[in-house]
């Protein structure tokens, strides 16, 4: 049966607000830094190619890391794992101002991005594992996350008018505490599969990477998959040059999180019609729909130099996102076994952090050739690109035709 269609699990409501918590302060952790490092990184003098580095480095150990941590996940504990990270990303946060080079921001970078990466990556595993997948809680976690991704950058952009880069990296280290929190208030494990903390358990096991590339062989995990590598390769945009083209065309910190927020505020109620949507379309093709709606409403970024058009871009694209969001976790959750969940998502995070590397380089050195209008035009026709070959090997699939029932097994 459907995850989708399943009768709702009982759930104890302390464990579940608290899930949702984690996942209010995880996920919009990163729209706000990827808000205030670009306009951190223009005040220290980085060109546009080294902005698309510092804006990439943040996702080189997630994306050469996160199988592994979800795999570390699974054995030794959501709840340790998401502690120690959280904390760590938490005091780091405090010291970006710090960074006054280049070389010295992507360290922080690295690092931060790491465990950025890994407290979205445990509220994920946790909604999937304390729901089973039910579409209606991945729709209203959906719909928590986007609310703080909403309110997050919206602070950040108010700090950084008010009181600097001190008090936007402030906020957002205090935001990564509040995480912390969140993390502590989970209900501890109880489960005898969790083992104890050894130093070889964090050590990388190539195991944990086939076992994690072979779920691709699953027609539903593939397609998350290649959604995921475009859905953030666009997200990628609005987290690099993005802002960068709001600042030259004069808009103050305020108004960029006002549209960064907007973009996310709009989504959350989106994902509630997810489902909705799937009833008169195939899920698939919800998905891939919503993936084109947000790819071609941030690629025409710079036809605008007034608020008002980039609010209602902002407005589209935030639809796009919010509604092919649920879609991800109940197809993920219902291509992989309860024992693989942080193994699935780990590799959906791996495609996820390969086009947040690949993309700000790309269009960095597009940029510096052409100018950041055609970064805009050139990155969306690529994603475009990539879109309708997924959409056309879906439509060739024997796993996706209707009446079959392996793309829901």
């Amino acid at each position: 049966m459907p995850a989708s269609d399943s009768p709702a699990p009982l759930i104890k409501l302390p464990g579940l607000l608290a899930t949702y918590a984690v996942g209010f302060f995880s996920l919009s952790l990163v729209p706000m830094t990827s808000l205030i490092v670009p306009l951190w990184a223009l005040k220290i003098g980085a060109s546009p190619g080294m902005i698309g580095l510092v804006v990439a480095s943040r996702a080189v150990l997630p994306f050469l890391l996160s199988i592994h941590g979800g795999a570390m996940m699974d054995r030794l504990g959501l709840r340790r794992m998401l502690l120690l990270f959280s904390a760590v990303g938490a005091g780091l946060s405090f010291l970006y101002p710090l960074s006054v080079s280049v070389w010295m921001l992507i360290l922080l970078q690295l690092i931060v991005g790491w465990t950025q990466g890994m407290g979205w990556m445990g509220a994920q595993i946790k909604i999937a594992k304390l729901t089973a997948g039910h579409a209606t809680y991945a729709g209203r976690f959906s719909a928590v996350t986007t609310v703080g991704t909403a309110a997050g950058p919206l602070l950040a952009g108010i700090a950084w008018d008010t009181w600097g880069a001190w008090g936007a990296f402030g906020v957002i280290g205090l935001w990564g505490t509040c995480l912390l929190i969140a993390a502590y208030a989970l209900p501890s494990p109880k489960e005898s599969a969790v083992v104890p903390l050894d130093w070889r358990e964090l050590v990388p096991k190539p195991s944990d990477y086939l076992r994690a590339f072979a779920l691709m062989s699953i027609p539903a995990v593939a397609l998350v998959v290649a959604a995921t590598f475009l859905r953030i390769g666009v997200m990628s945009v609005q987290n690099s040059f993005y802002t960068v083209y709001l600042h030259d065309i004069g808009l103050s910190g305020t108004l960029m999180g006002i549209l960064v927020g907007s973009q996310s505020l709009i989504g959350g109620p989106a994902s509630l019609l997810t489902g909705t949507a799937a009833r008169f379309m195939r899920p698939h093709w919800v998905l891939l729909g919503s993936t084109a709606m947000a790819i071609v409403a941030i690629t025409i970024t710079p036809l605008f130099t007034t608020f008002m058009p980039l609010m209602i871009a902002a407005c589209f694209f935030g639809i796009g996102i919010g509604v092919g969001f649920p879609l991800l976790l109940t197809m993920l959750a219902g291509g992989s076994q309860a024992s693989e969940q942080g193994l699935s998502v780990g590799l959906r995070t791996t495609a996820n952090r390969l086009a947040s590397i690949v993309i700000p380089v790309v269009m960095g050195l597009v940029i510096e050739v052409t100018g950041i209008a055609y970064g805009f035009l050139v990155i969306g026709l690529m994603l475009m690109g990539v879109l309708a070959a997924v959409g056309w090997a879906v439509h060739r699939s024997p796993a996706f035709a209707r009446g079959n029932d392996e793309f829901n097994s």
